[in-house]
């Protein structure tokens, strides 16, 4: 009996990964990816987006629903010309963190997610 909670213990443990998800709720960050390289800065209260290519900077609000999830909403594009033409709301989940880095699942209702990692590369 003693080797199903040790088990039981383990699994737990393993699953809820022990994200940390407030070391990386504000900050500077970076996204490289196939689809372009982005500079996000996120605070309490908005996110801001810049698009290495095209210059374009866009902000959000931002709302947490949990410690690990969070919805982006109200986009305004303040620099740039707007090529995304939507202000639909973003729902994202970090699903995890790895010291400055963590790994974020976001969608638009109706379509699917994405995965994207940031690199924080300031406090």
């Amino acid at each position: 009996m003693s080797n199903f909670y040790i088990f039981t213990f383990l699994l737990l443990t393993l699953t809820s990964c022990n994200k940390n998800c407030k070391s990386v709720s504000e900050g500077t960050f970076r996204i490289e990816s196939q689809v372009g390289n982005y500079t996000i800065v996120r605070s309490k209260n908005k996110q801001t987006e810049k698009v290495e290519s095209t210059g374009v900077v866009s902000e959000y609000k931002i709302k947490w629903t949990s410690d690990c999830s969070y919805i982006l909403f109200d986009r305004k594009v303040i620099k740039g010309v707007d090529i995304l033409h939507t202000k639909d709301t973003l729902y994202c989940t970090i699903i995890a963190v790895t010291g400055k880095e963590h790994k974020v699942r976001s969608y638009f209702k109706g379509h699917e997610s994405a995965e994207f990692t940031l690199v924080k590369v300031t406090r």
